[in-house]
């Protein structure tokens, strides 16, 4: 609405993203946020695969979630793989990952089980259920011999703990050994777009020629400035921060402005 009456676009491009989200196009998408299920697809640092069958990143990166998002960015499709053995793990001892306040790092994932048999049954497109690696890779639609190699080298490194690929953590080197085995459909988050608006010390927005649009102000991810091309994760809140700081600051410039 504001470059619909001449603000000046600027700083646009960059997405928050963050990595292994389910998409289920019966529901909007925040619901999922709570969802043990999706915590266990997405977040954690256990075996993803691409649409080739293939590894290609050491899954540690679930602990960043712009590195996450950035590396699912770079695959055409990315899928995650669990046995039974490491579901059963997750909801007697805890996950590995969780996810910000809806699922925290560590919870037993009592509703696990449950989630994916409700899942399976309602045949959700992002979830996969086989007895064997070969069915699995055919229901994904990945070259099975491809995958089947990727898991048998993936337990050679659980195995021998150590991952001679990506160098991942021992410990989380789970083997996929044991079924049913469960494969999931991971679509990138995304948090917000940041940028769009080019605005003064007074959050007022500018036009193209860096005048003042009266009367006009911007506040928040929309206001530009606050970051380059990138977000610091290791410093969560901060546009949460900016948000508080840019909305007071914008109030106390527009009631001077009604005055």
């Amino acid at each position: 609405m504001a470059w619909n009456i001449g603000a000046q676009k600027y700083g646009t491009g960059m997405a928050m993203l963050f990595g292994g989200y389910l998409r289920d196009e019966d529901e909007p998408s925040y619901k999922m946020m709570a969802s043990q299920m999706n915590t266990a697809a997405g977040q954690q640092p256990l075996l993803w695969v691409n649409q080739d069958g293939e590894r290609f990143v050491n899954e540690e990166v679930v602990y960043n979630f712009s590195l996450a998002g950035n590396a699912l960015y770079t695959q055409s499709q990315v899928y995650s793989i669990l046995d039974q053995v490491v579901i059963d793990k997750m909801a007697t001892t805890g996950n590995f990952m969780g996810l910000g306040i809806y699922v925290k790092r560590g919870q037993k994932m009592d509703q696990l089980q449950d989630e994916l048999d409700r899942a399976v049954a309602a045949k959700k497109s992002f979830i996969f259920k086989a007895d064997t690696i070969e069915d699995l890779a055919r229901q994904m639609g990945l070259p099975v011999e491809k995958l089947t190699a990727t898991i048998q080298r993936y337990n050679r490194f659980a195995d021998q703990g150590s991952d001679d690929d990506f160098g991942k953590d021992p410990k989380y080197l789970q083997k996929v050994a044991q079924g049913p085995f469960y494969g999931f459909h991971l679509n990138i988050g995304a948090f917000c777009t940041m940028g769009g608006l080019k605005v003064t010390p007074a959050n007022e927005v500018l036009d193209d020629h860096a005048h003042v649009i009266s009367g006009l102000y911007a506040a928040g991810n929309d206001a530009s400035g606050l970051v380059g091309d990138t977000y610091g994760p290791n410093m969560p809140g901060t546009c949460v921060g900016y948000a508080f700081y840019s909305g007071r600051n914008a109030a106390h410039h527009i009631n001077d402005y009604l005055k």
